[in-house]
């Protein structure tokens, strides 16, 4: 499907297995929304990539990281702590599963919101809410820009 947006959505996605990486291009592909998938294999790489470190420097900040396991404290901990940073606080971190080869969003987690689900969530909806948020961070940066120079 993938259609239109104005800019792409950048998506840091942690999986290792070859097969599930595509299968969450499948579920991205039927979204109207642009997007870059990033892929890392491991909770240390995936903070490299955050913090732009060792291989990742010049990468750009993820709008969205997708992580496939169950959360779990150690590895939500991890995270949260990193994307709490004034930097990265309003990434959005999505733990999914992948069942009958289809992605349901089982949590979804950032500073300010911690939201739990045991029904399956729309991917679409997520994307809207990104797409919005990158549209609106878009036009503030724009509107510092021209005050800058006033």
């Amino acid at each position: 499907m993938n259609t239109t947006t104005d800019q792409k959505i950048e998506i840091l996605l942690l999986e290792s297995l070859p097969e599930n990486i595509e299968l969450v291009k499948q579920t991205l592909d039927q979204t109207r929304f642009l997007y870059n998938l990033h892929t890392t294999s491991t909770i240390s790489d995936t903070l490299d990539f955050i913090g732009k470190r060792k291989a990742y420097q010049n990468k750009a900040k993820p709008d969205i990281i997708l992580l496939n396991s169950e959360p779990s404290s150690d590895l939500e901990k991890e995270i949260i702590k990193t994307v709490s940073s004034e930097n990265f606080s309003s990434i959005p971190v999505l733990f999914f599963r992948l069942r009958n080869n289809h992605l349901e969003i089982s949590k979804a987690i950032n500073k300010k919101i911690k939201y739990q689900t045991v029904q399956e969530l729309n991917i679409e909806y997520f994307m809207e809410a990104i797409a919005s948020l990158k549209k609106f961070v878009g036009s503030l940066d724009k509107c510092a820009d021209q005050n800058e120079y006033d």
